[in-house]
């Protein structure tokens, strides 16, 4: 649950607005949509014969059935908790965003990269899965949970660019989907809370160091393997620079998955 539904609401609203400058910026500003191309480009180069049934595999983690029963996993993790609300909260929010994603699809079919992708759905089941768990799991294994999930979130969306299903906007836009409804659900369930007056302990979270620590270690190494992977035997200076757009797409994935979690489990017990 959330410390606070102030703390909650705005960083509902920062993630509804990120979501609102991301459309924004696809489909009006030239720069950012060449920029997408290229880092898609550079991506696909990925996807050779030896990487295509690794990255499948990858991807494969926001397929309807996996995401079902690994998002009902921690759902029934919460209500062995005791976070019954929370229980009840996670399956509504597994539909909303999957609903949600597939009607932005419709409403935002054109100006994008590829009409009807944005915003990726296997993007935003992978945060919407790794949200799920951070708030689920008890506060002294949710360091660990952060790394996987964002370590998770981060390599199925390397893998969907990758393979030519989505551009690297597609994933922005759907990491920001899975974290503004989260968000929603948070501010919703600490109100009630607070209506009925139940306040958290007043140590609700204590984390041995900053949790951005392993978030942020889990996915520089997926970044760092998909650099080092596209870079394909060439040097590493020369590769960096040759694929400059690519790994800056890469990195800002990476931070954003990170920066979502790191934010929802510091304010949340």
């Amino acid at each position: 649950m959330l410390r606070s539904s102030r703390t909650a609401l705005l960083a509902t609203l920062l993630c509804a607005t990120g979501l609102l400058a991301t459309v924004l910026a696809v489909r009006f500003l030239a720069p950012v949509q060449a920029r997408d191309v290229l880092a898609f480009d550079s991506f696909r180069r990925l996807d050779r014969p030896t990487s295509s049934g690794p990255l499948r595999l990858i991807a494969a983690v926001g397929d309807p059935l996996l995401y079902t029963v690994l998002g009902l996993t921690a759902a029934a993790v919460a209500y062995a908790r005791g976070r019954r609300r929370i229980a009840l909260a996670i399956p509504v929010l597994l539909l909303a965003t999957g609903a949600t994603t597939e009607l932005l699809k419709v409403v935002l079919a054109e100006g994008t990269l590829q009409p009807g992708s944005f915003p990726s759905g296997h993007a935003t089941a992978a945060l919407t899965l790794a949200l799920c768990a951070a708030l689920a799991a008890p506060a002294r294994l949710r360091p660990t949970v952060i790394a996987a999930g964002a370590g998770l979130a981060v390599a199925v969306s390397y893998a969907i660019v990758s393979l030519g299903w989505h551009s690297p906007s597609d994933i922005l836009g759907g990491f920001l989907v899975a974290a503004t409804l989260t968000g929603v659900a948070g501010t919703l369930l600490l109100r009630g809370e607070e209506r009925r007056g139940e306040t958290p302990p007043q140590r609700a979270v204590t984390v041995r160091g900053d949790l951005r620590v392993p978030a942020l270690a889990g996915v520089a190494g997926i970044g760092a393997a998909a650099i080092l992977t596209s870079l394909r035997g060439a040097g590493l200076a020369a590769g960096v620079q040759a694929h400059t757009t690519a790994t800056a797409a890469a990195a800002v994935i990476a931070a954003l998955a990170a920066t979502v979690l790191v934010v929802f489990a510091r304010i949340a017990r």
